[in-house]
């Protein structure tokens, strides 16, 4: 009886949303067992008499592959059976529980928290509640990416309320064992949702998830994967460019110049390269030989360095590839740096950065201390100092010019990282891309521009 009266409750509101706002962005009664849209992660998930439920007595997650932008407040919801488990959302990656926060029920807690770059839990809050008789749980999430905010409901009741450390992604249900059931779950926004091809050519901050970066004179240039753009923006912190990557699978990634300023970047989606000129309009695209590429480099001459999963390609500048190598020298390789010392390329997985010889890509040097997972680097041609960011870490990491670690970068005066991933460095400044924004470190001075959300000085 309950059943079918959770069922009605919900088809009334899937039909008023329909009829009146559009704002149901999810919903699932599993009635049709899992169909496209979950994806099962780290467990055995099935559905039984309209019920999903997790197998195992490890914790697993069953995610939605629809993303939710950070740009209007929204609220999640799901009927829960035997306090086993709850739901994870802004979820940095469908395919991986790292970066998101989540509550779930156990032992007559609800507990909320999130998972950090490693995908280690840190708890938050714990706060006990009283467990119905038939034992479901209706679990809500009102969730504020514009605020920062987020509150629990359970069982109608607001338990807690906290702030969002990430602020968009994807969003299911995680079990903490066996035994854990799902009635339905439902994402209802307070409007409709924004898709990426609806942010392009807007006011709206689109930087999100930020892992490359490059700067071309004054300019910041920000690949953003998720929106599918390259963004310019100038030394106060005013975007003005942004090149939109054509085609569905297009996923913008690294970005690097040629002598006469014309663009290169990484469509990871397309396996290909494409190159723009100073106006901003396509010229011409190439890909050779390459495979889910990650970065890019150029050295003095415009010969072209592509990082992929196989090892480093070679381009000239016209786009013909040449002999490459480092086959099979890297676990997970995503980052690379050409400097006057050689080409770095930091393997996040093996937690090492490879120096090597431009010229046969032989290793020259490996530097292993200080790195949970390596990833952007910067380095100072005048000092010789190379930095790397290190999500895994959460700092960015100082080797002097004698490859030495020498220092951490870790602004404790503005509660930290959230996921430094990438860095480029000026005369005066360190400039470290944090998951959603841009940090400016300057020594012995506080840098202020708003645009550019928050800022730090560096000694």
């Amino acid at each position: 009886m309950f059943r079918m009266t959770s069922f009605l409750f919900l088809v009334v509101i899937m039909i008023a949303q329909v009829a009146f706002s559009q704002t149901a962005w999810i919903a699932d009664d599993f009635d049709d067992g899992l169909v496209d849209g979950w994806k099962q992660l780290n467990g055995s998930w099935s559905v039984q008499d309209s019920y999903v439920r997790s197998g195992g007595g490890q914790r697993s997650y069953l995610l939605n592959t629809k993303y939710i932008m950070r740009t209007k407040p929204y609220y999640i919801e799901a009927r829960i059976g035997n306090g086993k488990g709850g739901i994870i959302f802004c979820l940095n990656d469908y395919s991986a529980p790292v970066m998101a926060h989540y509550a779930v029920l156990e032992n007559h807690e609800m507990v909320t928290g999130y998972l950090n770059y490693n995908g280690e839990p840190i708890v938050t809050r714990r706060v006990s509640y009283v467990s119905p008789k038939d034992g479901f749980v209706t679990l809500k999430i009102e969730v504020d990416p514009v605020k920062r905010t987020y509150s629990v409901n359970v069982q109608n009741q607001e338990l807690v309320l906290e702030a969002l450390r990430y602020r968009s992604g994807y969003a299911g249900l995680t079990s903490l064992g066996s035994g854990f059931k799902c009635d339905f779950f439902q994402v209802v926004g307070s409007q409709p949702m924004d898709v990426p091809s609806e942010l392009l050519k807007t006011a709206q901050t689109q930087i999100d998830h930020l892992e490359y970066m490059t700067l071309l004179k004054d300019n910041i240039v920000v690949s953003n994967p998720v929106v599918g753009i390259v963004q310019w923006l100038n030394s106060i912190g005013e975007y003005t460019l942004e090149v939109a990557l054509q085609g569905q699978r297009s996923e913008p990634r690294g970005t690097a110049f040629l002598k006469d300023n014309t663009m290169l970047v990484v469509d990871g989606g397309e396996n290909a390269i494409r190159m723009y000129n100073r106006e901003a309009e396509l010229e011409r695209i190439f890909s050779g030989s390459l495979k889910d590429p990650r970065d890019i480099a150029v050295d003095a001459n415009d010969m072209i360095y592509v990082l992929d999963r196989e090892g480093v390609k070679v381009f000239d500048k016209f786009g013909k590839e040449q002999d490459g190598g480092a086959k099979g020298l890297f676990k997970n390789a995503r980052h690379m740096l050409y400097t006057a010392n050689g080409l770095y390329v930091s393997d996040e997985r093996a937690a090492k950065v490879f120096l090597l010889d431009p010229q046969g890509l032989s290793v020259r040097k490996e530097f292993k201390d200080g790195f949970v997972h390596p990833a952007g680097m910067a380095f100072d041609e005048t000092t010789n100092v190379l930095y790397i960011a290190d999500p895994g870490a959460n700092v960015v990491i100082k080797y002097n010019k004698d490859g030495v670690l020498e220092d951490y970068i870790d602004p404790v005066t503005i509660n930290g990282f959230i996921s430094p991933r990438c860095v480029l460095v000026t005369d005066e400044s360190i400039i470290v891309g944090d998951y959603e924004r841009i940090l400016i470190f300057r020594k012995n001075s506080l840098t202020v521009r708003p645009s550019l959300e928050i800022f730090a000085t560096y000694e």
